[in-house]
């Protein structure tokens, strides 16, 4: 019995011995794994740093751009001086009319579209319908595009007028068809109060 009992208590001691030497195994390898990847974690705060960083920045910059800015006095040419929506709606249209008679279109038609904010402006939309020939209606672009105010051409359709003769057939001249456009222009107003018309 003595014998049993002493290779129980070997064979115990034995598996204590390396049950211990186990454990020592993983503590010293988790603290050798954790020491490895020290700078990496050392890396990866840093990383987070520099994006919080260029986050924080960029929301001071969208704060900033909500805040109105004074605009230089190249821009403010550009843009229609502050007045109440329906005058400026009549400035546009005046100025197209007189686009239209400059370029020898024929304006048919020029209506005052609603009005919308948009941003820190005001939009002023009008409606246009000419009748032009191809060097007319090219004029008549030309001259939106390059006076102030600013006048941005929203959208534009062509199609081609058929005209009819003295006998009431219908005739087209193929080198310069007459033109019917169809189009919106619109221009902004400065930031300010604007004065809408009750």
């Amino acid at each position: 019995m003595s014998m049993q009992t002493s290779s129980r208590r070997t064979l115990a001691l034995s598996g204590l011995v390396l049950a211990l030497a186990l454990m020592c195994a993983i503590a010293l390898s988790g603290f050798l794994l954790a020491n490895a990847q020290q700078p990496w974690i050392a890396e990866r705060a840093a990383y987070l740093s520099h994006i919080r960083g260029q986050f924080a920045r960029i929301a001071d910059r969208r704060r900033t751009e909500a805040v109105p800015r004074q605009h230089s006095a190249d821009w403010d040419k550009l843009l229609l001086p502050v007045m109440s929506t329906g005058a400026a709606g009549a400035q546009l249209q005046g100025r197209l009319s007189e686009a239209a008679a400059a370029a020898g279109a024929r304006l048919i038609r020029a209506r005052v579209e609603p009005q919308a904010h948009e941003g820190l402006h005001q939009r002023v939309a009008v409606s246009v319908a000419i009748e032009a020939k191809a060097d007319s209606l090219r004029k008549f672009l030309f001259a939106l595009e390059r006076e102030a105010p600013l006048t941005f051409i929203d959208r534009l359709d062509i199609a081609r007028l058929s005209e009819t003769g003295q006998d009431g057939a219908s005739k087209s001249s193929h080198d310069d068809p007459k033109l019917a456009v169809s189009l919106q222009v619109s221009n902004y107003m400065k930031a300010g109060i604007v004065k809408s018309e009750q």
